[in-house]
C-alpha cells in the first residue's frame, strides 16, 4: 500500500524526524485490538527493536548515537503478519523515521503548530518511532545501488494505472539512479549543514525551496 508521496528524496529527507542506518534485531507483540466495524481488524501492534548502525540526521538526530537501540512501533492486520514482523532479522537498511504522534514537520510549521505536540498517541505507542511511509525504507543492491523495496513491490518497473492517470513514485525513480552510499551522503550533507548554526524553523523556507530540486546530489 502506498502512502502520500514526496516529490523527491530531498523532500523526504527534509521532513525526517530521524534517519539512520540499522537493522531490526527483535520484536514482540505489545498490544491487540479486536476487530470491529470501524478498524478493519483484528490489529496486532508490534514493537520491533532497531539497532542503529549510524545516525545520519533528522530533527531528533541529537537524541541518539551510533549503536543505540530504538523502539519501532507498527501494526499488523493478521496473526501471520505479526509473527513475521516479530521474527524478522533484517539486513542493514536506511530508515526514515518519525516519532509516533509527530506529523510532517513542514505541514506543522506551515500551520504554525509544534509538530512535537500535535497528538497524543495511545499508551502502547508512546516513545516509539515508526517508518514515515513506504518511501521511508531503502536497501542496497548487490551492485551497490539504492532501492526502495516497498515501492518496487508496489509499482514494479513501470507505471501503475489509477483511472486516467499513470503514476510512478518520484522517490523510487530518483533512488534508482543513486548508489546507496550517495543516498547516505545526501542525508548527511543536508542535515550536517542544517544544524550549522540554524534552528529548524530558520531552515524551513530553504528546505521547502530545495524540496523541488530532484537533481540534488551531495
Amino acid at each position: 500500500m502506498r502512502s502520500s508521496s514526496y516529490e523527491s528524496s530531498f523532500a523526504l529527507v527534509a521532513n525526517a524526524g530521524l534517519v539512520v542506518t540499522g537493522r531490526i534485531t527483535g520484536g514482540e507483540i505489545s498490544h491487540f485490538i479486536e476487530a470491529n466495524e470501524d478498524n478493519g481488524g483484528p490489529i496486532w501492534y508490534v514493537d520491533l527493536t532497531l539497532k542503529v548502525g549510524r545516525v545520519l540526521g533528522g530533527y531528533d538526530a541529537l537524541l541518539f548515537s551510533d549503536g543505540d537501540t530504538i523502539p519501532i512501533g507498527t501494526a499488523a492486520f493478521s496473526q501471520e503478519a505479526a509473527d513475521e514482523l516479530v521474527a524478522r532479522q533484517s539486513g542493514p537498511a536506511l530508515l526514515v523515521l518519525r516519532a509516533v504522534g509527530d506529523i510532517i514537520p513542514t505541514w506543522a510549521l506551515t500551520l504554525g503548530r509544534d509538530f512535537k505536540a500535535v497528538s497524543k498517541p495511545p499508551e502502547w505507542l508512546r516513545g516509539r518511532y515508526t517508518v514515515v511511509s513506504s518511501e521511508g525504507v531503502f536497501t542496497m543492491t548487490s551492485e551497490g545501488g539504492a532501492m526502495a523495496p516497498a515501492l518496487e513491490a508496489y509499482y514494479g518497473s513501470g507505471a501503475v494505472s489509477h483511472g486516467d492517470d499513470d503514476f510512478v513514485d518520484p522517490v523510487m525513480v530518483e533512488v534508482r539512479s543513486l548508489r546507496f552510499d550517495q543516498l547516505v551522503g545526501l542525508v548527511v550533507d543536508y542535515w550536517s549543514h542544517r544544524y550549522a548554526g540554524t534552528t529548524p524553523v530558520e531552515w524551513t523556507d530553504t528546505a521547502l525551496a530545495k524540496c523541488a530540486d530532484i537533481s540534488y546530489r551531495p
